[in-house]
């Protein structure tokens, strides 16, 4: 096994000539799972020390009722939503604001509702309706000199050391590309988020504290349908807002950030500012949240390009600019033509229900739809959907996926890859990111960052019925993709697993949280070839079956360093195949 091991390596090797010179210098893509715990203070349970903020900080949002703030939810609230909840809910909202007009935070506005009776209320709305409430009973939050109280980051006091370390190598890959010797010039794009502009600030400064320079590009999905619907016009521009709200399904954030919104105006009527940015920009980092929003904001309603993400293609493939994302700003990569075939981009869905219900093309369910009975036809929030054209395309080598390992989506993305035609596909962990490098498309390579690892779906072939391989690399692993063939490389700390523990006698509810990657890790290091785990949903019971292949192999390995040590568990060549038995 060890010969054998060191062959394999040594044909790796051959594979990749100009790693070590030219990895880091054409890396283009810098995808990561998402899961960024990040020490600001708004998150202050991720710092290290609890002192690290001035006062003058934003710590949380903050709300206050008025009839004012009451009135304009119930302008913006859809006439056909919730008509019965619609009316209880003013009621409710008017009876809160007679008993407390104070600025209240999220927890004590909640607790105002329990009180009064609100909790099976409020449970009731979708999140549709939810937001809207949220956003119109926010306030501006201010210093003593009337500037807006902003979200401070303080990464090196950080309790994740994987988070700090993607943020950190994401800056340096974007240096690399700044031929002057100075600090990266790096664009944040937060059309992921639902309110754009309330995520603008942690991204802004999560990369400040890299020591980039750091500008908020103000695009979003909003404004990219206004452009189209009316122009860049002064009049046009005008009517932000009312695109916010028909889009964004957002209210009132002028009146929240008006810096923000003063920004994306002046932008709306000069979008060659938005390409003089990107022109002089070393990286571009879009923000997690909603793909589809982002894939809104940079593709146009004939799904061409618009002029902004033209232009991030182009420097791109010239090797100019390095662009990344974390959660939907990962997913949305996947798009564009490998192998002939078009690569969907994923877009919801659990596991369980997408191995019983199939994966939906071209279909979104709308969050908390079936409270409100809008769902579309045989449509359920956990199915799994896809959109069949793709993100920005700009990954076409594999549908992405996030969070992954966490979150139990190792089921969802089988099914996806099953049911499409494409070859490949691609789950990244949380705090972990994939660095995608090449200087041909005929040779792709790829390097695991991070926490955690990457899981690979392989279809063995278009042409005929074939079982599902998957792969696990982790930390510091590489991957090559040359002519259609998926090599993997795992790193020269990490030794032959001996296969020597006990298999886990836990194998029920498989998806849930962590438990397929725990149950991985366990046959990853047994001496058994298969085992079956099961999961259930709606009276079905699904049966995982898992074989080690004849060109199985697995690796361990520890990383240490000043405050972590982790272990490791990295394998390629695993056949999976589901069976659903009904009750």
């Amino acid at each position: 096994m060890l010969l054998k091991s060191l062959i394999l390596t040594l044909m790796c090797l051959i594979l990749l000539p100009s790693y070590a010179k030219s990895f880091d210098e054409y890396t283009k893509l810098f995808l990561v799972g998402g899961g960024l715990k990040t020490c600001s203070s708004m998150s202050k349970t991720q710092c290290q020390r609890d002192d690290l903020f001035a006062d003058d900080v934003k710590t949380q949002s903050l709300f206050q009722l008025n009839e004012d703030n009451i009135a304009l939810l119930f302008r913006h609230w859809p006439r056909d939503h919730l008509v019965e909840q619609r009316a209880a809910l003013k009621r409710l909202l008017l009876k809160m604001a007679r008993l407390n007009s104070e600025v209240l935070t999220k927890a004590t506005l909640r607790k105002l509702w329990l009180q009064q009776g609100g909790r099976t209320l409020v449970n009731q709305l979708a999140d549709r309706e939810f937001y809207l409430m949220l956003d119109a009973l926010e306030i501006m939050q201010v210093n003593k000199n009337g500037y807006r109280v902003t979200e401070k980051v303080g990464l090196k006091h950080n309790k994740n050391p994987f988070s700090r370390e993607v943020f950190t190598t994401f800056s340096q890959l974007a240096a690399l590309k700044n031929a002057q010797d100075k600090p990266p010039h790096i664009l944040v794009v937060t059309a992921s988020a639902r309110d754009p502009y309330e995520a603008a600030d942690f991204y802004v400064e999560v990369f400040k504290a890299t020591g980039a320079e750091v500008t908020w590009l103000p695009i979003d999905a909003a404004l990219n349908t206004l452009w189209q619907e009316q122009g860049h016009s002064a009049q046009a521009c005008a009517m932000i807002e009312k695109y916010q709200a028909r889009v964004l399904k957002t209210i009132k954030r002028k009146f929240v950030y008006p810096d923000r919104f003063l920004s994306q105006q002046t932008f709306c009527q000069q979008p060659e500012l938005f390409l003089n940015l990107i022109k002089k920009a070393d990286g571009l980092f879009i923000n997690g949240g909603d793909q589809s929003l982002t894939a809104k904001a940079f593709k146009n309603k004939d799904n061409y390009d618009n002029k902004l993400l033209t232009l991030i293609r182009q420097r791109m493939e010239k090797n100019t600019l390095l662009v990344g994302g974390t959660s939907a700003g990962t997913a949305v990569m996947s798009g564009g033509k490998f192998n002939q075939n078009q690569t969907p981009m994923i877009t919801n869905g659990r596991s369980e229900v997408a191995l019983v219900r199939g994966a939906k093309a071209d279909i979104l369910p709308n969050a908390g739809c079936q409270k409100a009975n809008k769902c579309a036809v045989d449509l359920l929030n956990g199915d799994l959907t896809y959109n069949t054209q793709g993100g920005l395309g700009l990954f076409p080598w594999g549908i992405m996926d996030t969070h992954f390992s966490e979150r139990g989506r190792q089921g969802r993305l089988l099914k996806v890859v099953e049911q499409t035609d494409v070859s490949f596909a691609f789950g990244v962990d949380e705090a972990t990111a994939l660095a995608v490098s090449w200087q041909s498309n005929e040779n792709i390579e790829m390097k695991v960052v991070g926490q955690g690892g990457v899981f690979i779906v392989e279809k063995p072939s278009l042409t005929k019925p074939s079982k599902l391989i998957t792969h696990y690399p982790t930390r510091e692993d590489s991957l090559v993709l040359s002519k259609n063939k998926l090599s993997i490389l795992f790193a020269n700390w990490k030794v032959p697993s001996n296969n020597t523990n006990a298999l886990l006698s836990e194998k029920d509810d498989i998806f849930s949280g962590q438990r397929y990657l725990r149950a991985m890790n366990n046959l990853c290091l047994s001496s058994e070839h298969e085992q079956i785990y099961t999961s259930h949903w709606q009276g079905n019971e699904l049966r995982i079956l898992i074989n080690k292949t004849r060109a199985w192999e697995s690796v361990t390995g520890i990383f240490k360093n000043n405050t972590i040590e982790r272990s490791y568990c990295s394998y390629k060549n695993a056949q999976v195949s589901v069976e659903i038995v009904h009750d």
